[in-house]
């Protein structure tokens, strides 16, 4: 397995959680509170109910049996092991640590900062899933797993 393409995401996000504790404040004034919540953007602008335009934003109920033909194709043949259905799990994640990473940096090229650390966060909170997925076995022939590894010494 080749881990290079998830180091530099999670050095950029260890560099972010360095720098962000830093910059955390030690407390809050009630007034300088109060300033921030009147002017904050209203709930109704920040999650909009629109359709954004994109085709992934339509019916969720189709893209979700969309989703669960394609798992139960797999079922159906020789790649049924459950090992198969992780393995497609990590495969997604590591596109969507990819995909984060990707829109951070151009968010940063962008000069939004702000938006590019959050996407980068994400892809973070992404890296930690695979990680995660890896420790998990899901039988002897789950090659994804350290400890199945161990066993065989």
């Amino acid at each position: 397995m080749n881990f290079r393409r998830f180091v530099a995401p999670l050095l950029l996000f260890v560099l972010y959680l360095i720098s962000m504790t830093s910059s955390i404040p030690n407390s809050f004034s009630s007034d300088d509170l109060s300033k921030l919540l009147e002017s904050a953007p209203k709930e109704a602008e920040v999650h909009s109910d629109d359709d954004c335009g994109c085709d992934c934003c339509g019916d969720v109920e189709a893209m979700e049996e969309l989703a669960d033909e394609m798992l139960n194709s797999i079922a159906n043949t020789e790649f049924s092991a459950p090992v198969v259905h992780k393995v497609i799990a990590m495969k997604v994640i590591g596109r969507m640590v990819e995909w984060h990473t990707s829109m951070g940096v151009s968010m940063f090229e962008e000069d939004q900062q702000e938006t590019g650390v959050s996407w980068l966060r994400d892809a973070g909170k992404f890296q930690s899933m695979f990680n995660e997925l890896m420790s998990i076995s899901v039988g002897r022939d789950d090659y994804t797993c350290a400890l199945n590894e161990d066993d065989e010494e």
